[in-house]
């Protein structure tokens, strides 16, 4: 059975793993912001699953007490846009589609559930446009498309386009 909790800095090595197995797996990725090492830094690492830090919030999900997913959400607590989140590095390790799915699924109800609690209206996500398998997924559960992103990420010398999407948590008044 999958369990699913907030990742702290007691988390911080399995975290760093976990990510470094999918960065090497693309099969594993169904959002992602992470195309390098550097990112990984257990300094930057830190900052995020610190518990000081009130825009950043990391859901672990856990078989048999390892870690074998997970999923960052940046809140950004200005005026105006307090009432969304954007969901970032979503990535799952399974030995088959099928179960990837299934658990990236469980996750994003997670995600959901914690919107819900923190009075979130809005989910952002961002999908890399040749990452079909994700935007097949993300599709799937309602999320619609709000535009794509040419050179959206610059890596070194190498750009990323990215399909912006968009979850309504909560119905929305017009």
């Amino acid at each position: 059975m999958t369990h699913f909790r907030i990742l702290t800095n007691n988390d911080l090595i399995t975290y760093q793993q976990l990510l470094l197995n999918i960065l090497n797996k693309s099969d594993d990725v169904f959002t992602w912001g992470i195309y390098d090492y550097e990112i990984a830094s257990e300094d930057n690492l830190t900052h995020n699953l610190s518990q000081d830090n009130n825009n950043c919030t990391i859901i672990g999900a856990f078989i048999d007490g390892q870690l074998i997913g997970a999923t960052t959400l940046y809140n950004i607590k200005i005026h105006g846009l307090a009432h969304k989140i954007f969901l970032e590095n979503m990535g799952i390790i399974a030995n088959d589609n099928d179960t990837r799915k299934e658990i990236a699924t469980a996750l994003l109800n997670q995600v959901f559930q914690y919107c819900q609690k923190q009075d979130i209206e809005i989910l952002l996500a961002s999908v890399a446009s040749n990452n079909i398998t994700a935007k097949v997924f993300f599709s799937d559960l309602d999320f619609e498309v709000l535009a794509l992103e040419q050179h959206a990420r610059k890596y070194n010398s190498h750009y990323v386009d990215q399909h912006w999407l968009v979850y309504h948590i909560k119905e929305i008044p017009s």
